[in-house]
């Protein structure tokens, strides 16, 4: 699960390295965070999220919440929205400007952890010219 190695590299090495329960998937899947606030209203105001913000740029307020990172809805989506919300469409509805299924980019975890078997991964590397405004981060 990717969101097991995001969030330790999202806020630090103490933060916990898990995946969202059934119930959070269920609850994340294709909603709507209008909707979803609606329903927990209580509980997104406790982190101090709105129905038309829902960014929290406070690591120190999600390691507080480390236990319900993976197993509150609203803690996740809060996360999301506050962390992974590197595309500029990403608004945190659901859906983009324009009507279509809004998406989240998430960071590259490491090779290893996408290992699911004793296979080896295999790993294309190249060089990438530098030149031209053209650069690239690993």
């Amino acid at each position: 699960d990717v969101m097991q190695a995001t969030i330790p590299l999202t806020l630090g090495e103490e933060a916990p390295s898990c995946a969202p329960t059934e119930e959070v998937r269920r609850a994340l899947d294709g909603s709507d965070y209008g909707e979803l606030f609606r329903q927990r209203r209580p509980a997104f105001e406790a982190l101090g999220a709105t129905e038309e913000n829902c960014k929290i740029m406070d690591p120190a307020l999600f390691l507080s919440h480390a236990d319900e990172l993976c197993t509150s809805p609203v803690v996740a989506r809060v996360f999301l929205c506050s962390f992974l919300d590197v595309n500029p469409m990403f608004r945190g509805t659901g859906r983009t400007p324009s009507g279509f299924r809004e998406y989240i980019t998430i960071p590259n975890p490491d090779v290893a952890l996408l290992q699911t078997g004793p296979a080896e991964a295999d790993i294309l590397e190249f060089d990438i010219p530098e030149d031209d405004g053209l650069s690239c981060e690993r």
